[in-house]
């Protein structure tokens, strides 16, 4: 008897719309508050309450697994109810008595059979497209079912079908994916594999995972490019009449704008990278940001960009390995000194034209106030090749080298979520919108005092059941 209860109640359409509910407040959660230890580092107010109910980690934490996990047997159930449900209505037979006392039951008196025989009513219905579901389209009483369209309840049960196969997805994903970074210079490869200990499988199983398992490949960074174009300098009208004017248009005044020297924005990175398997190269792509490179399941993306300077010290002889945006000292100088992107690589400008970039770096000097704060000041440009004093102290650009970041992701959950995606959709808009319609109808009487009870169900938006009525009621 319990297990009857437990089965009625997960089959229920009921314990789905509270399951779906609870999951909404879920991704709810999940979206409002900064998943990961981003905010508990920086110790939020409300951090110890939120450690309680996991708040941080809210899409792996063990009540949204287990609603997630009912979720499926729910889903597994009501697809299992439903099928059986749709398979004996199609073996169902039609209640005479029910069809003539149905409100909804047309009566219409027929001609003897001598005057419409039934092979013109036949005809007349197959004409407008309906097929016999159940009972004889033939003869002189009884009932018959017929249909035009495709049943609405199969795209019903494909739609719980694909939520099934989306949360089979969401578990592979959450099970096997992994993610990774890569930092590459031109001319330097990575090797790269399907399995990896930071899987969530292989980590509550305390597995270690060797280098060569799964399907291994390297990856290589033949070429970093970096685009640039320029950013303008905006002049406004002076206040007043003069702003007024550039919506009045009365004076024609317009905003100017001017190109300083220098005023670069970056407009694309984009790295050219190869996939290498068994010593040979299997693929090649350029990408960029929002369009990367997939291979065997794992993808590739742009993520950011690293640069290492090399500065010269006049007088020591000695040079300095340096990270763009990081501080650093140099003897004699006092303070620290930082130095801001370096910009190399094609200039697009906004005549049309593109020139090569002189790589140059912006150099700033990080000083501290009487009160111990720190300040900042433009000392010069680090220009390639030029030297630029600071304090006394000569420096030089000797060498750059820029290499590309990569993140990527192996998520072999990826093609059933792509999959039940586009299922679901389809299911559902062709739940809504394809038309249906079902036709069931009861011949009584002699020759000479013939009816016929007529019931149409309609279902979708496209269909019209007032207009098929009378489409039939002119076929027969």
């Amino acid at each position: 008897m319990r297990r009857n209860w437990l089965y009625k109640k997960l089959a229920s359409i009921k314990t789905s719309a509270w399951l779906l509910g609870i999951l909404c407040a879920f991704f709810l959660i999940g979206t409002i508050f900064p998943q990961g230890k981003g905010y508990a580092e920086e110790g939020g107010a409300l951090l110890k309450v939120f450690e309680l109910i996991d708040v941080l980690n809210i899409f792996t934490a063990p009540l949204f697994l287990i609603v997630a996990a009912l979720l499926f047997v729910n889903q597994l159930i009501c697809s299992y109810e439903r099928l059986r449900l749709l398979l004996r209505m199609s073996a169902s037979s039609i209640n005479a008595e029910v069809l003539r006392e149905d409100p909804k039951t047309l009566s219409l008196p027929l001609p003897p059979a001598d005057e419409l025989s039934e092979r013109a009513l036949a005809q007349g219905l197959t004409g407008l497209g309906f097929r016999v579901r159940r009972g004889r389209l033939l003869g002189s009483a009884g009932t018959c079912s017929l249909e035009k369209g495709v049943n609405p309840h199969w795209a019903s049960w494909i739609f719980h079908t694909g939520i099934l196969v989306l949360l089979a997805g969401f578990a592979v994903s959450y099970l096997f994916a992994f993610e990774g970074e890569l930092s590459l210079l031109p001319g330097e490869r990575e090797e790269v594999s399907t399995r990896s200990s930071e899987a969530r499988w292989y980590r509550l199983r305390g597995e270690e995972v060797k280098p060569d398992a799964g399907n291994t490949f390297s990856v290589g960074l033949e070429e970093f490019i970096t685009e640039y174009t320029q950013f303008p300098r905006l002049s406004y009208p002076p206040r007043g009449a003069g702003r007024l004017a550039l919506f009045t248009d009365l004076k024609g005044e317009r905003i100017a704008y001017t190109m300083p020297e220098g005023s670069l924005f970056p407009r694309d990175w984009m790295s050219r990278l190869t996939v290498h398997e068994k010593g040979r190269i299997v693929k090649r792509k350029t990408i960029e940001v929002n369009d990367p490179l997939r291979h065997s399941g794992v993808t590739f993306y742009q993520m950011d960009i690293g640069q290492q300077l090399t500065l010269a010290v006049s007088g020591s002889g000695e040079t300095l390995e340096v990270k763009t945006g990081e501080p650093f000292e140099v003897p004699g100088i006092e303070g620290k000194l930082r130095t801001g992107m370096l910009r190399v690589g094609t200039l697009y400008k906004k005549v049309g034209t593109e020139e090569k970039i002189v790589p140059y770096a912006e150099l700033k000097l990080i000083e501290e106030d009487e009160k111990g704060e720190e300040t900042k000041r433009s000392v010069g440009r680090l220009v390639e090749g030029e030297p630029l004093t600071v304090q006394g102290v000569t420096l030089t650009l000797a060498k750059w080298r820029e290499a590309s970041i990569l993140s990527y992701r192996y998520d072999p959950g990826r093609p059933l979520l792509w999959v039940a995606s586009i299922v679901l959709l389809a299911a559902m808009t062709f739940r809504i919108w394809a038309y249906w319609y079902r036709l069931e109808y009861l011949i009584t009487g002699t020759d000479n005092n013939r009816k016929v009870y007529l019931r149409v169900m309609h279902s979708g938006l496209l269909a019209d059941g007032e207009r098929m009525i009378q489409k039939i009621g002119s076929a027969i």
